[in-house]
Formats: C-alpha cells, structure tokens, sequence
C-alpha cells in the first residue's frame, strides 16, 4: 500500500508543498478551534439552527434521546456517520425502544447482521 502511495506522489511535483500546507491548515484550524466553532454556532443560530454541545458520547447520545423522545419518535431512519458510530448512538437509542435505520447500504447490511462496521481508512491507489 505504502510503494503505491509513494509512486502517485511522485507523479505531483508538488506533492511536498501540498503536504506542508495541509499541515499548516490543519495546524491553525486546531489551534482557533473554540473560535470556529463559536463562530459556526453564531452563524447557524442566525439561520434558526438550534446548536446542541456535548463534551462526550454519553452527553451526545443523551442529547438525540431527550430530542427523539420529546418528539414521540419510534423510529429513526438515518445516514451513516462516523461520529454516531463513535459515540454508539444506535445502541443507544435501541436500550431505548426506537428502532434505527442506516439509509446506506452497506451500513445496514452489517446493522442487519448484528455487526460493528469497518471505515476503509484510505483511499484506493489506481494501479
């Protein structure tokens, strides 16, 4: 996997450069994380979004309940998501009495088999 990687790379000549200021990116957004999500939370409130924070999983997990249940939901159908999936939200809510559905295919093919999913963590390199 890593000698395709490599080969892709040296057919960018700026492979290097792209690299670096990823990083740079990536380091600034981390470091001004409070500010850019305060600033999405103004933003989004302006467009009549309601902004929930949770400092973990279980917070998360209790806040899509209390939203669910207010609302009387049985059944939840949904897109596949890497944050509810690492917060296991779909075990959770199914303690709960409401059933869920993974709208992607191959996420409820594992739902329907009682397995945990698997993320490919990389691209595909073209041979």
């Amino acid at each position: 996997m890593r000698q395709k990687r490599d080969a892709q790379a040296k057919q960018l000549p700026e492979w290097e450069e792209l690299r670096r200021l990823a990083k740079e990116i990536k380091g600034h957004t981390l470091s001004r994380l409070d500010d850019y999500l305060t600033q999405f939370e103004a933003n989004a409130q302006k467009n009549g979004v309601i902004v929930h924070w949770a400092s973990d999983a279980d917070e998360h997990n209790r806040i899509v309940h209390g939203i669910l249940a207010e609302r009387g939901v049985k059944k939840l159908v949904k897109s596949k998501s890497m944050l509810t999936e690492e917060c296991g939200l779909n075990p959770y809510l199914e303690t709960r009495g409401i059933e869920v559905i993974d709208t992607d295919l191959g996420e409820r093919i594992v739902q329907l088999r009682h397995e945990p999913p698997s993320h490919i963590v990389m691209p595909r390199l073209s041979t």
